[in-house]
């Protein structure tokens, strides 16, 4: 089993609940379709608070998913899976692929940008937000199961 790795960043109030039980549903989907039945998917919500994300001098409603492939993923098979989670995505949520950023890293990238996240963190907040995160990945892991 190879267990991978998705971010999600929405804006606060624009997904309900179950639809983000749906669309990392689908997106588990995708990575078994694209990957193969032995990738579990892990996924983690981020919330951009109300009012916090903007685009075009507007507030934003556009998400962003980070989904990580194996090292190496030949990128024919990497576009054919951003366009899958785009397509799923945007009938799920109504969004636009304009209000979209799918990106699908190498497993070892991925770890490297979350660990850069994580170093600039400062050190009193730390504890919760790897508390949040962890406990977000471990249930999204045991549910794919």
């Amino acid at each position: 089993m190879m267990l991978l790795l998705s971010t999600c960043m929405i804006q606060e109030g624009r997904i309900p609940d179950d639809q983000r039980a749906t669309l990392e549903g689908a997106l588990k989907t995708a990575i078994r379709d694209h990957v193969g039945d032995d990738a579990r998917l892990a996924v983690a919500w981020m919330m951009v608070p109300a009012g916090s994300g903007y685009s075009a001098g507007k507030p934003s409603t556009s998400s962003l998913v980070q989904l990580s492939v194996p090292d190496g993923f030949p990128q024919p098979a990497r576009a054919a899976l951003m366009h899958d989670v785009n397509d799923r995505w945007c009938a799920i949520t109504g969004q636009s692929p304009y209000e979209l950023m799918v990106s699908v890293p190498d497993r070892k990238a991925a770890q490297r940008m979350l660990k850069g996240m994580l170093e600039e963190v400062p050190l009193g907040q730390k504890p919760a937000l790897l508390t949040n995160h962890v406990t977000q990945l471990v249930r999204s892991f045991a549910a794919g199961r």
